[in-house]
């Protein structure tokens, strides 16, 4: 219909203008047949020879891996892929090949490659061959893309068994995580590969490290966990002392191993191993080097202890504080230097420190208690004896382990003392006051005068008030006694003069209470003189 439209139209038109019509006619046709037969070539490259396949917006599985996987150890099977790039003659091949589960693997214009159960390495070698072999002049390229997942089994004492599912990289701790309970062995387990069983120890692998001890796992793979059954003991000098799992034919070195380690203060020329020779009696095997601890094969319920040197690289140490040029922490030896001698070695005193003072605690000490207050405190407040109540009236001055001073002549005393570790010592700061308290005019805090008595002190106070009385104290802030008042006390920085007061009275309390006596005595009266009657 097409060409029968525009004969009729030639017809009415010039002999040019039909060569015109007819010379575009042969061009259209011509397009379309070129068209087409591209449109076939490129059909045809698309499905075999140049087919370009884009993989780069392709999902792709993220492994956690190790290592990069070495081609010697890794076994191809169903799952795996590879990425295929080759160069030849006829066009190029980009695309991914994946090994099928018979195991082999589909190469466009090469054909099927039996890859199963090879090494890695071995496969690339082979699917390469067979490229080369069809295409002599072919660049190959080839390298794995994904790799496999597949099933083991898993059994025993575990929380969930069944069929796991696996890839090559992955360990036998890898699917056992978060499976194992209390009863499950972590150092007896068996890897079932075939005929061949491999013991799997958990324990030692977690703390050294050691690869074999935790083997990849395998398609066809059975991973068995055995339950708890026997126990071996180790303490003292090691890192990690305490049970560990029975492993049969284990060496006391091994069993070292796995518990961390010896300890740095340990004795590796001292090990005891205690072994039951029946289910009551034992003996003991003494072992006085690392060489030995080799050949010592372990038996169940074996408890093995090795010696600590207890005065391994000990500090001694004391400390200062306060009004020190050089306060911290100082080591000392042993039963060799006196507090003096330690406050040279600070530096000295500062320029605001109260030499007439010095404190000196120890928590080691105190940390040890009272036993003779933890008696008395036990006792109830009224069936306690004078002594007792004595006794604690003392302890509350002092705390254990702790000795003070204010005096001068005390201090010196204190500083021919010798340290011992543990030892804290304080220099106090110089505040120089008193306090003066209780019945005078103006209470408060004075300064010290060393011409100054306890009188002149009331006096600067305002002296004693109405209600004062004639009894007056020093209380020692070194100790918190307090101690009557005579001539010769001597006042030093800190202390306090305190002057008792009367007790203050309401009136009419006292006038009730006055008339309370009154009417006991003539009730008492009255009943006496009933009885003589």
């Amino acid at each position: 219909m097409y060409f029968m439209f525009y004969a009729s139209k030639i017809n009415r038109r010039s002999p040019l203008m039909i060569c015109n019509y007819f010379l575009m006619f042969f061009c259209f046709l011509s397009c379309a047949l070129f068209a087409s037969d591209d449109i076939i070539d490129i059909g045809k490259s698309n499905s075999l020879e140049n087919r370009y396949y884009d993989i780069s917006n392709e999902p792709s599985l993220a492994y956690a891996l190790e290592s990069p996987v070495d081609p010697k150890k890794y076994r191809v099977g169903p799952g795996d892929k590879f990425l295929l790039h080759m160069i030849y003659p006829s066009g190029i091949i980009n695309t991914e090949i994946l090994i099928s589960p018979l195991g082999d693997v589909l190469i466009p214009q090469v054909g099927i490659v039996d890859v199963n159960d090879m090494y890695l390495d071995e496969a690339m070698s082979t699917i390469k061959y067979k490229c080369l072999e069809k295409y002599q002049n072919a660049d190959v390229n080839l390298t794995l893309s994904e790799i496999k997942r597949f099933k083991v089994k898993v059994i025993g004492a575990i929380k969930s068994t069944g069929y796991k599912v696996v890839t090559s990289v992955d360990r036998v701790s890898d699917v056992l995580s978060g499976m194992l309970n209390d009863k499950s062995s972590r150092r007896n387990i068996q890897l079932i590969r075939g005929k061949n069983i491999t013991q799997v120890d958990l324990t030692q692998f977690w703390m050294t490290g050691k690869n074999y001890l935790n083997p990849l796992l395998e398609n066809g793979d059975i991973i068995k966990v055995n339950y708890l059954k026997d126990s071996v003991f180790i303490n003292g000098g090691v890192n990690g002392e305490g049970t560990y799992e029975y492993v049969k034919d284990e060496t006391l070195y091994d069993l070292i191993v796995t518990a961390g380690g010896f300890s740095v203060d340990s004795d590796s020329t001292s090990i005891q191993v205690t072994r039951f020779i029946n289910d009551v009696d034992y003996r003991e095997i003494d072992i006085s080097s690392i060489l030995e601890s080799k050949k010592i094969i372990l038996e169940p319920r074996d408890y093995i202890y090795i010696k600590k040197k207890g005065d391994y690289k000990r500090h001694n140490t004391v400390s200062v504080s306060g009004e020190i040029n050089y306060p911290g922490s100082y080591t000392i030896k042993l039963d060799s230097i006196e507090v003096g001698d330690l406050l040279e070695k600070c530096g000295g005193y500062t320029s605001r420190a109260d030499i007439g003072q010095i404190r000196i605690n120890n928590d080691m000490i105190q940390s040890r208690g009272d036993k003779e207050l933890d008696r008395i405190m036990n006792i109830d407040p009224e069936n306690r004896s004078n002594t007792d109540k004595s006794y604690v009236k003392a302890r509350s001055f002092i705390t254990k382990g702790k000795i003070s001073s204010n005096e001068q002549s005390f201090t010196k005393n204190i500083l021919s003392y010798i340290l011992k570790p543990g030892d804290t010592v304080h220099i106090p700061t110089r505040l120089d006051y008193i306090e003066v308290i209780g019945g005078v005019v103006h209470p408060g805090r004075y300064p010290i005068k060393d011409s100054n008595n306890i009188k002149d002190y009331i006096s600067d106070a305002g002296g004693k008030t109405k209600n004062a009385t004639r009894k007056k104290y020093l209380i020692k802030s070194s100790t918190g006694q307090r101690l009557p008042f005579t001539n010769a006390s001597i006042i030093e920085s800190g202390d306090i003069i305190f002057v008792e007061e009367r007790n203050d009275y309401n009136d009419w309390d006292r006038y009730k209470e006055i008339i309370n006596v009154v009417y006991q005595i003539i009730i008492a009266f009255s009943v006496l003189d009933n009885l003589e009657r």
